[in-house]
């Protein structure tokens, strides 16, 4: 039984839809439940430590990790296989949540593999690259909360043990060498938690779902676009613009939920985006703008429920659904790699969740 530990929804979301495409029973929460739904092949906890401060994240993974370590298991113990998913963009109190986990857990060392060679995000001789360029020569350089300022992962986690991963092979070594031990906690990207599958429940038990249809612009939909690597996108859907003086929080985000509600309701459809703006540097920025996207959605959410709410950034995607009574989700579609749409267990409503960094592909027609 695999537990992953994901510091933000979309990461989590991800994972579970990788798990969905390769026939595995999985679970998908953003809290510690007294008890995990019976014959779960992965369960997947979605935290919001990328959010917070390291000290934070620290408590929020150690709470996850205890609660797995308590968690009944048959046979040996090392059958309970905890894996740390970790952005593939270096983001996140990385080294506070793997001590997190080593703290609370059977495991003694971690090593860290954030490389995607399937989406040429490779580390090579120490750099990380993402396509042919230096992550630090990318618009990761810009990024509010986690700025790549160096492209040396020694140099961005000193001390932390990674590797170097430019093939699958070399992934796959990776994985095959930590399981071998039983002490070493994997941490990784998408790519690595593929590998661990693959050697945790065989190759020939993973078979691909059918590819599923792309949303329906037929359909009632909130969009929300909450990142600040957001692509264009043109649906035909109105778009609400964050307005200048709620951006600068000059005023109040209640005023545009006023100005937006009764568009809303009349078309049953809409965009939130912040919009190409300046980029608002610094923790506090990050915070009150995902807050202020959380806030509107929702005020939206209550006035009418759409069949789909789609989400673009995990943070934003975590801030607004704390603010709803979901917590526990079905994967219905794994619609792209990183692209997945889930199902609350107790509302009448599909929630596809992007991470901000992923391109919008064939999501809707």
């Amino acid at each position: 039984m695999i537990f992953v530990i994901a510091d933000d929804i979309t990461g989590a979301a991800e994972i579970a839809g990788m798990a969905h495409r390769y026939g595995l029973h999985t679970t998908l929460t953003t809290s510690v439940p007294s008890s995990i739904e019976e014959g779960a092949d992965v369960v997947v906890f979605a935290t919001d430590a990328r959010s917070v401060s390291p000290a934070e994240a620290y408590a929020m993974t150690a709470e996850v990790a205890q609660a797995v370590t308590a968690w009944p298991c048959t046979g040996d113990e090392k059958g309970k296989i905890i894996f740390r998913k970790t952005d593939s963009a270096l983001r996140g109190n990385v080294r506070e949540e793997l001590q997190a986990i080593i703290d609370h857990s059977r495991y003694s060392e971690a090593l860290y593999l954030p490389a995607n060679p399937s989406k040429g995000r490779v580390i090579r001789d120490g750099i990380y690259y993402i396509g042919d360029k230096p992550i630090a020569e990318t618009d990761f350089r810009f990024d509010p909360e986690f700025p790549a300022t160096t492209s040396n992962v020694a140099e961005r986690f000193p001390g932390l043990p990674f590797a170097d991963a430019v093939t699958k092979a070399d992934v796959d070594r990776a994985v095959v060498s930590a399981l071998a031990t039983g002490d070493t906690l994997l941490a990784g990207a998408a790519d690595l938690f593929c590998s661990l599958v693959e050697q945790v429940f065989g190759k020939e038990s993973c078979t691909p779902v059918d590819t599923p249809s792309p949303l329906s612009l037929s359909s009632t939909m909130i969009v929300v676009r909450g990142s600040t690597q957001s692509k264009a996108l043109d649906l035909g859907i109105r778009v609400e613009t964050m307005p200048v003086d709620v951006f600068y929080e000059r005023a109040d985000a209640a005023s545009w939920t006023d100005a937006v509600i009764p568009r809303y309701t009349r078309d049953g459809s809409a965009v939130l985006t912040i919009g190409d703006k300046e980029v608002r540097k610094g923790k506090h920025a990050a915070v009150y703008l995902r807050k202020t996207m959380a806030d509107v959605c929702c005020s939206l959410l209550s006035a009418r429920l759409p069949a789909e709410l789609v989400i673009e950034g995990g943070a934003t995607a975590f801030a607004i659904l704390s603010q709803t009574p979901w917590r526990t989700f079905a994967v219905t579609d794994e619609i792209a790699p990183g692209v997945v749409r889930l199902k609350p267990l107790n509302a009448d409503i599909h929630i596809t969740m992007k991470p901000g960094s992923y391109a919008w592909g064939n999501l809707f027609e």
